[in-house]
């Protein structure tokens, strides 16, 4: 066998060795591949679900401020309608202390008359 022979045959192991790290390496990046397509797939279903979700947030926050609009207006309805009892019911006791004044003053005119009945 030739030198060049010899010196192949005794670095054919060593050629080997390598070639099944490069194998193991590649193997491992064929893995690595893979699991960046599933990280991906991953992301864009998380994508996917967090559009949903903002979506979903969006329609709940527009029906909430809808059903505030429309509890607001029925507060102030409220609010105006009882306004309106309470300016009736002051109406209403000034009326009655004004009666009450004039009853006062009829029932004056009876005492006195009766005083001058009585007197007579």
């Amino acid at each position: 066998m030739e030198q060049w022979q010899q010196e192949l045959t005794k670095q054919l192991p060593t050629f080997i060795e390598s070639l099944k790290v490069f194998r193991d390496e590649v193997g491992e990046y064929d893995d690595l591949k893979e699991r960046l397509v599933r990280m991906k797939d991953e992301t864009v279903t998380a994508e996917l679900n967090l559009a949903s979700l903002k979506k979903e947030f969006a329609e709940l926050d527009r029906r909430r401020a809808h059903e505030v609009g429309k509890a607001q207006a029925e507060y102030s309805r409220l609010v105006a309608a009882n306004n309106e009892k309470q300016k009736e019911l002051n109406r209403t006791n000034a009326d009655l202390d004004q009666r009450k004044a004039e009853l006062k003053g009829v029932m004056g005119q009876i005492d006195a008359i009766r005083q001058r009945l009585v007197g007579a």
